[in-house]
């Protein structure tokens, strides 16, 4: 257990105690960021206090100097003001005699206000009286304060400036001039001096806040000379000059106005403020001694420093408590660990021992053999009693022990950690085998190695295999070589390594120009990025691929190949390379092109349904098809072929020529169903040559285009190449092509084109029926009126007098009247008489509402009974010819024929002023022919009155309900008759029933 204890502290308590390092580490410097922001924050607050508090101090005593010179300046204005006083020692005669009044006055003053001296100075600047006891002499800035107060009659201190001021005393000047009774000549000056160190002791020392190096000095700047009014220091040189050493020596606080820290004239550290006092050019030094000015910083420094400290250790030993909790808590896994690593290794060791296929054993540092397993001893023939303890370089055959392979094995092994090789080895019985082999190194905690296991592989079926696979590519390579079409080969990072003879004779270059990537140089600019990114994405996938390209050859002519590329593997599955071929496609390419180009002219010709838009796009394709110069395109219209346009070098002129359906040219056009070369024999085809030799035509080719039910319903003829050749079978194949679909859109333009204009006759066909049936309506109106004036005016008559007559006989008959026989008759014949008329009445109603004799006689009996009531009626000939007396027709179709006869007949009577009609009834093989002729003044009528007249109207109808054909024409075009033809096919008309 003891060992493993140790074992686990050296090996796995390193990495928690370095985790635990690392946050004590980290949280550290947390704490001192934090001790510092800290330390910062308070250190500013403490620095503004002290600077605040040395300003204070500074500032009291400013003011306690302040007031002192105000007072001074105060008293003595009141002094130069005591006019008494001056009269009276203004008007001294004798200097050497002074009173004694004024001796005691100026004592007086001394004790008072601590004057040194006081000295009476006259105009002329002769000392009058020296109440002093050192001997006192005017010098020049003493003689031009006297004057300058004497002039402005003011009190004048001698320190307010520089230039007047002295370097051992404090002088007050005060002029005595004030008076009215003192004379110009006899002003005087008092001068008054005062020992500076002795008042400035007084005032600077008193209620001194108890801060053992806090000192105040004032000094003043004479020349280059320093001066010190007072100073804390007795042992100070006033008289030195080097001010620098003197006053301070240091550099200024930032921030701070007026503070600087610097040394001192003994050379000590001090924090001083610096300010000038006002009405003079002192200068008020307070300074402090750093080290006291810093003491509360550095107290705070202490606090925080021992907070971070504790701190510290606090946390160092909460984690120091917790790493030997981790060590208690993981021992326990790390022992349970170690059994379970113990048993695998055992489990290990049982599972090598078993392995077979493999020999796994173990050599320690110096290649000696310490395990054996079951495998080893298949592969190499050795039983474990047989080779443990042997080295195992007996394995390597000796030339490889010559080479000291087995040493250098094992250094590589115990460098790089493993070390693998294939190689022949040596068996028991001296047989070789070709092995793979792997050795790593087996390393202890420490890293240093104690052994090696070793694992070899028997691969001399495989080798041999591989030897076969090799021999077996060389035969493959050699028929590559020998392949018509270009192949190619590429390892698995996509670099052609091969390429055969088919495509180097294609391309015209050499092996070494088209490995790697130098292929991609031959092919086509506007390809090589694509090709590239194709086979790059296939070989990173590892996925087969098809791509066209376009490719220059040994004639520098680029030509499309499809390349077939796939992936092919070793003998463990793992990829080795693409392999590829290509075939030449450029015909194809052509033709898809071309494809393309006529999909795309007929979706342009399929895109309009107007007919001129259609033979226009026709006529531009084409000519832009085989490049040529002209040409135009013709259409069907009523039986003639027309063309009023000719496109004449990228443009158009107007150009109108006409064909007949059956003329030579078209007859032709159509004999040759999908088109020829005219060969310059176009011109005596053509009934317009001389507007082809207006544009010069040396060559010409005409397409017909058919329709759907195999008529011609257009051409289009193409003039002149821009290179001045011949029009060849392949463009005229390519505009066969297009005439194709040029001649669908073409039939179904018009097919719509004949929909249109069947749609508006079928709208005029419904006007006129809705015209007719009005008309109709009108004449069933009239009709009744008719027979109903006829049943009321004749036969209302006639049944009237037989009523009377009838009447007459039955009141002689009641009354017993004797009438004669005769009498009786004659009633009886008038009544027969008007029962007569009645029937006939009765009867030509009848007759005018349905022909008795068309009914069950015939058509043309019929009409011979009408032309005679019509010519008596008229008095205009009639004139019938027939050759279809034998024809059958329906009752229904006679009646439909009569009422047309009776139409066109009311119609010559009408307007005609013909003098004869001839009718004839003519039958043929398919029609049936009626033909109404007059010699009248002709048919005036336009066609859209035509439609308008009511008669005409009805004859069309019944034409039309008997699918017939009406026409209504001019005879000889002249006005000198009409001709009214009905053309009937007879299989309408044929029927059982009565004949015609």
């Amino acid at each position: 257990m003891k060992p493993l204890l140790k074992n686990y502290l050296h090996k796995f308590s390193k990495k928690p105690f370095l985790i635990l390092y690392s946050l004590f580490v980290l949280i550290s410097a947390l704490f001192f960021i934090m001790g510092y922001r800290y330390y910062n924050y308070e250190k500013e607050i403490l620095l503004n206090e002290r600077f605040d508090f040395l300003a204070v101090l500074s500032d009291y005593k400013q003011s306690l100097i302040t007031a002192w010179l105000d007072e001074r300046n105060n008293h003595l204005e009141v002094l130069k003001a005591n006019t008494p006083v001056a009269e009276k020692i203004t008007n001294l005669i004798y200097p050497a005699y002074i009173p004694d009044d004024l001796i005691n006055w100026f004592d007086a003053l001394k004790r008072q206000y601590q004057y040194e001296e006081i000295i009476l100075v006259s105009l002329s600047d002769n000392i009058i009286k020296n109440h002093s006891t050192a001997n006192f002499r005017l010098n020049a800035a003493d003689s031009a304060l006297c004057r300058i107060a004497l002039t402005s009659n003011s009190v004048k201190f001698s320190d307010s400036d520089s230039e007047f001021a002295g370097k051992d005393k404090i002088k007050f000047y005060v002029p005595l001039n004030n008076s009215e009774n003192i004379s110009q000549n006899k002003a005087m000056v008092l001068i008054f001096t005062v020992n500076a160190d002795s008042v400035f002791k007084r005032l600077l020392k008193a209620y001194v806040y108890k801060i053992k190096s806090l000192e105040f000095e004032i000094v003043k700047s004479l020349e280059d000379e320093i001066v010190y009014l007072f100073s804390s220091d007795t042992t100070k040189d006033t008289k030195n000059t080097n001010s620098e050493i003197v006053l301070l020596k240091g550099k200024i606080i930032k921030g701070h106005e007026g503070f600087v820290e610097a040394f001192d004239n003994n050379n000590n550290e001090v924090i001083a403020y610096v300010q000038s006092v006002p009405q003079t050019f002192w200068v008020l030094i307070s300074k402090m001694d750093k080290e006291e000015f810093n003491k509360p910083i550095n107290e705070l420094a202490k606090i925080v420093i021992g907070t971070l400290i504790f701190a510290d250790l606090l946390f160092a030993l909460i984690l120091f408590l917790i790493w030997k909790k981790s060590i208690a808590v993981n021992f326990k896994k790390a022992q349970g660990a170690e059994i379970e690593r113990v048993k695998s290794e055992v489990r290990f060791e049982t599972l090598v021992k078993g392995v077979k296929e493999y020999a796994i054993f173990i050599l320690d540092a110096n290649g000696v053999i310490l395990s054996w397993n079951s495998g080893a001893e298949k592969i190499k023939g050795y039983k474990e009693e047989e080779i443990i303890g042997r080295h195992f370089s007996i394995f390597y055959p000796q030339e490889d022990i010559e080479m000291d392979k087995p040493s250098k094995a094992l250094a590589s092994a115990e460098e790089k950690g493993s070390y693998a090789e294939e190689g022949w080895r040596l068996k028991k019985d001296g047989s070789k085998f070709w092995s793979n082999v792997v050795i790593s190194a087996l390393k202890d905690n420490d890293g240093k190695v104690y052994g090696f296991l070793k694992l070899t592989r028997d691969m001399t079926e495989k080798r041999n295999l591989e030897k076969s696979i090799i021999s077996s590519r060389d035969f493959h390579l050699k028929l590559f070589s020998d392949f018509p079409n270009p192949v190619w080969r590429s390892g698995k990072d996509g670099k052609c390594d091969y390429f055969n003879k088919a495509w180097l004779d294609l391309t015209g270059r050499k092996l070494e120009d088209e490995i790697g990537d130098g292929w991609l140089q031959n092919v086509h600019p506007d390809d090589r990025i694509q090709t590239y990114n194709v086979f790059k994405e296939a070989v990173i996938n590892k996925n087969k691929f098809v791509i066209e390209y376009r490719i220059k050859n040994y004639k520098n002519e680029y030509k499309w190949l499809i390349d077939y590329g796939i992936p092919f593997y070793n003998i463990d599955g793992e990829l080795s390379g693409y392999l590829g071929s290509c075939f030449e496609i450029d015909d194809r390419k052509k033709y898809e092109e071309t494809i393309n180009l006529l999909l795309r002219i007929s979706e342009k010709l399929y895109s309009s349904l107007e007919i001129d838009q259609i033979l226009d796009a026709l006529v531009n394709e084409s000519i832009n098809l085989v490049k040529a110069e002209s040409g135009f395109a013709a259409v069907l219209e009523n039986d003639e072929f027309i063309t009023r346009r000719y496109y004449n070098k990228d443009h158009w002129e107007y150009l109108k020529l006409n064909w007949k359906k059956n003329s030579e040219f078209c007859s032709t056009l159509k004999s040759n169903t999908e088109g020829y070369l005219t060969e310059n024999n176009f011109i005596d085809l053509n009934p317009s040559s001389e507007v082809f030799n207006k544009y010069s035509v040396k060559h010409s080719v005409a397409i017909p285009l058919f329709g759907s039910d195999g008529e011609m319903n257009g051409f289009f003829q193409i003039h002149n190449k821009k290179n001045g050749a011949d029009f060849n079978e392949s463009e005229l194949n390519l505009l066969k092509s297009l005439a194709h679909n040029a001649s669908i859109s073409l039939t179904k333009s018009l097919s719509i084109e004949r929909l249109r204009k069947t749609e508006l006759q079928l709208r005029d066909s419904e006007s006129e029926l809705r015209q007719l049936a009005a008309q109709l309506q009108n004449a069933r109106e009239i009709e009744r009126h008719h027979i109903a004036r006829e049943i009321h005016d004749e036969l209302g008559q006639i049944f009237t007098g037989i009523n009377l007559n009838i009447l007459v006989l039955r009141d002689a008959l009641e009354q017993n009247i004797n009438y004669d026989k005769e009498s009786i008759l004659n009633e009886i014949l008038d009544v027969k008489k008007l029962v007569d008329k009645g029937i006939q009445s009765v009867r030509d109603i009848a007759e005018g509402l349905r022909s008795y004799v068309l009914e069950h006689l015939g058509l043309i009996p019929a009409v011979e009974e009408y032309c005679k009531e019509f010519q008596r009626v008229s008095n205009i000939k009639c004139i019938i010819t027939s050759n279809a007396n034998d024809l059958i027709i329906s009752e229904e179709k006679k009646i439909s024929l009569y009422r047309i006869i009776q139409e066109a007949l009311t119609n010559v009577m009408r307007h005609s002023r013909a003098s004869e009609i001839k009718l004839s009834f003519i039958t043929s093989n398919e029609y049936f022919d009626l033909t109404i002729e007059d010699n009248g003044i002709g048919f005036k009528i336009n066609p859209q009155s035509k439609n308008k007249t009511f008669g005409i109207l009805g004859m069309k109808e019944r034409t039309m309900s008997l699918n017939g054909n009406l026409s209504i024409t001019n005879k000889n075009g002249n006005e000198t008759g009409t001709i009214v033809k009905i053309s009937i096919p007879l299989k309408k008309l044929i029927n059982n029933g009565n004949d015609l």
